[in-house]
């Protein structure tokens, strides 16, 4: 089975290999959170599962010209329990934790909420396996690096350098006004707005008023940043910041029509899942429009370890059989909640069916060293990577 990296414009086809899908274009939770020491912080999620997902797709399907075809494709959106009808976590819906204080640890106010896998049962999907969250990236946002004292060539540094070297990623705002950043001052007039950063060491230096203007006295200076957590393997309090819990499911059962097992011996078969909720029949797979023999009535079945006992046994084991039945998700029972960070992702333990979720509960823990030089926001981009 050959193994296939898709890009996110790529079209995807199932066929008789495996495929690696990645999309750095979705499945991510953005949080903004203001922090500070003595003021208010608020957090928000932005975005959560629509890609920077890693898919395995593994298609493995007995089709005859009787046989449903099922799509199998696995479809994870985040709703608010009180509400399945809405997606939230987008840029339009966003999730949001109101303001909590630096120091605070604080859980979501609509905890729990769902992670649903193709919710409604259109797409007919197959489990969402191996579920993980990790953050990807962090931003900083208008951090308060401090206020002009109206001297020629001022520095100033941000709270976590190492900073990640790219302009796209880096605005300097003296009184909320963005300024240039320049390579140096040379050849410069004293009215130009202008700043030199230094990623390495996260210090941002304005002119001195012949070169490059000086910002005046008072005025705040802000930077948005992405803080390196990767260079010379520095790792900032990333990990410290967001934390996940799975404790509950949504309990409605799982349908499951013609599975195709081999029987252990003439009066036992086991299936895969479990816990069992009930089993409507099984039948020889040379019989999937169930028109003989129903082996099941009269039998019994181990409701948490999956093994079925027929109540009339098979004829022999030369053949394998097709069981329908139902069964419910498998709760995390998770007690605590786990910090996430890049080097740190929380995996599922239990997969999720199509048609189900699992109750998720979100906080916001924020470090009292959590931008020591004033307020900033927080944002997380984070990945739910999965495998089907």
């Amino acid at each position: 089975m050959p193994e296939q990296i898709i890009s996110s414009d790529t079209e995807i086809l199932t066929g008789q290999f495996s495929q690696v899908i990645t999309s750095d274009t979705g499945i991510q939770v953005t949080q903004s959170q203001l922090l500070t020491s003595d003021t208010a912080v608020v957090a928000t999620l932005l975005r959560f599962l629509t890609g920077n997902t890693d898919v395995m797709i593994r298609p493995e399907q007995t089709i005859t010209s009787d046989t449903e075809v099922l799509v199998n494709e696995v479809l994870l959106k985040l709703f608010r329990q009180a509400d399945l009808t809405v997606e939230i976590g987008t840029t339009t819906n966003p999730l949001d934790f109101g303001t909590i204080e630096a120091g605070e640890t604080v859980s979501h106010p609509d905890n729990p909420f769902v992670l649903f896998n193709d919710k409604g049962g259109s797409l007919k999907s197959v489990d969402a396996r191996d579920v993980t969250i990790r953050v990807v990236q962090l931003d900083l946002v208008d951090e308060l690096a401090g206020f002009s004292n109206g001297a020629p060539g001022q520095t100033f540094t941000v709270a976590f350098p190492p900073a990640v070297d790219d302009s796209a990623l880096i605005t300097v705002k003296v009184n909320d006004v963005p300024w240039t950043r320049v390579v140096a001052f040379t050849g410069l007039d004293p009215t130009s707005e202008a700043y030199v950063f230094n990623a390495l060491a996260g210090q941002v230096q304005f002119g001195d008023g012949i070169q490059g203007k000086i910002p005046p006295n008072g005025h705040t200076i802000k930077v948005s940043y992405t803080p390196d957590t990767v260079l010379h393997g520095k790792q900032i309090a990333e990990q410290l910041w967001v934390g996940v819990q799975s404790n509950g499911v949504i309990a409605n059962p799982v349908a499951v029509s013609l599975e195709r097992r081999t029987p252990l011996d003439l009066s036992h078969v086991s299936v895969l899942h479990k816990p069992l909720v009930s089993v409507s029949g099984v039948w020889l797979a040379t019989d999937p429009n169930r028109l003989g023999t129903n082996f099941f009535p009269g039998g019994s079945f181990d409701t948490a370890g999956g093994l079925i006992t027929l109540g009339t046994p098979l004829p022999d084991l030369s053949q394998d059989v097709f069981v329908d039945y139902a069964y419910t998700i498998a709760d995390d029972l998770e007690g605590g909640f786990t910090q996430i960070g890049r080097t740190v992702a929380h995996p599922l333990a239990n997969a999720i069916p199509g048609n189900n979720a699992k109750k998720l509960n979100f906080r916001a823990v924020v470090p009292p060293s959590a931008s020591p030089s004033g307020l900033a926001t927080i944002r997380f981009k984070v990945r739910c990577s999965y495998r089907q």
